[in-house]
């Protein structure tokens, strides 16, 4: 495997969400904190964690980071403040949203090409509880965390 940089594996993470996860109308974009922006019906976020040496810190090692996914999800169809259709529809709810997210990570990256080559394969580590938001009424948000490796190559001293 050949080392990544990080400005690879998001712009990959993003392209991913976009194109495999049939998710074209989805507005998504990097973000240092989540904030909402009322921009489409499903909003998407993608918030960069922390980097993690796994390995030692010369010449070719492995890299492990989280990185969160928060999704914005409207729909009306629901009345009576009850959430069925907002959470579970088939289609257009939060759930089957996120499951798109999450099929599309964990099963297409790494993909084959030049900017993916070194990444190790994406593992989901968490959902959050469901929220309205409280930036907006009538939106539903939902948080998912997921963990990444890529290879990196790091200068040898002498």
């Amino acid at each position: 495997m050949a080392a990544v940089t990080r400005h690879e594996i998001y712009r990959a993470i993003i392209e991913t969400i976009q194109t495999v996860a049939g998710l074209d109308d989805v507005f998504i974009h990097l973000a240092v904190q989540p904030t909402f922006n009322q921009s489409n019906d499903v909003v998407a976020q993608v918030v960069p964690g922390g980097a993690e040496a796994q390995a030692p810190r010369a010449g070719h090692g492995l890299v492990e980071e989280d990185f969160r996914v928060v999704v914005w999800r409207r729909l009306h169809l629901d009345q009576q403040a009850r959430g069925d259709e907002r959470l579970a529809n088939d289609t257009l709810g939060i759930m089957a949203t996120e499951d798109g997210i999450m099929d599309a990570l964990i099963q297409s990256l790494p993909a084959e090409g030049a900017s993916t080559k070194g990444l190790v394969f994406v593992r989901w580590i968490r959902s959050s509880s469901y929220s309205d938001s409280p930036d907006a009424p009538g939106w539903i948000l939902g948080e998912m965390t997921f963990r990444i490796g890529y290879e990196v190559n790091w200068p040898t001293t002498n």
